[in-house]
């Protein structure tokens, strides 16, 4: 789940569901339904062997993409079919821990 958070890293809406995808330990790829015009996210992902990982990420890019593989499909897809592609480097807030995982 990713919650969208203000520059001061405040919560601005609710928690809406992620998927994951190209994780490194500085950047993170998320695909979802909405488009993320805000700066941060929280993310509360759940890790290897089901550990809860929770993380910032600053969003530095988020890109529109429709299902299908033709553009003739492509243009036929209604807004049921359009997910967002997304790309940001994880950051640490002002005292948190540098480990990600959480308790």
């Amino acid at each position: 789940m990713a919650t969208p958070l203000d520059e001061q890293f405040r919560p601005v809406g609710a928690p809406f569901p992620v998927l994951t995808r190209d994780i490194s330990s500085q950047r993170i790829g998320l695909v979802h339904s909405r488009p993320l015009d805000m700066k941060y996210v929280d993310l509360d992902l759940t890790g290897p062997q089901g550990r809860r990982l929770k993380m910032t990420v600053e969003v530095l890019r988020c890109n529109r993409f429709l299902c299908g593989n033709t553009e003739a499909e492509q243009l036929a897809a209604d807004d049921a079919c359009t997910y967002f592609e997304s790309g940001g480097e994880i950051v640490s807030r002002p005292g948190e821990e540098d480990d990600l995982y959480g308790s």
